[in-house]
C-alpha cells in the first residue's frame, strides 16, 4: 500500500491530485465488537494502551483530505497508538 500511495502521488501530483494513506491500527468498531476481550488485549499491546476509536481513525483521514494537508502528496499517516508497547 505505501509503495503504491507513493507511485499514484508522483503519477498524479503533476494534475494537482494528491494521495496518501492512513495505515490504522486496531480499531474499535461495531464489526471488531464481536472479538471481545481477545481485540481489546490488542489494544493494550500499543503505546496508547488502549484501541482507536473510529472517529480518532477518520479524524486522520479528514486531515489528509483537508486544505491544512494541501503539501503533503505520497505519505502514509501511521495512526497506530504508537510503537508496541512491549518487545
Amino acid at each position: 500500500m505505501e509503495s503504491l500511495t507513493r507511485t499514484w502521488a508522483a503519477e498524479y501530483g503533476p494534475a494537482g491530485v494528491r494521495v496518501n494513506a492512513v495505515a490504522a491500527g486496531p480499531t474499535r468498531t461495531e464489526g471488531t465488537a464481536a472479538f471481545g476481550d481477545a481485540f481489546e488485549a490488542a489494544g493494550r499491546s500499543v503505546a496508547l494502551g488502549r484501541l482507536a476509536d473510529a472517529g480518532e481513525i477518520a479524524a486522520a483521514v479528514a486531515f489528509l483530505a483537508s486544505p491544512s494537508a494541501s503539501y503533503v502528496n505520497g505519505t502514509t499517516l501511521s495512526a497506530v497508538g504508537g510503537l508496541p508497547a512491549h518487545g
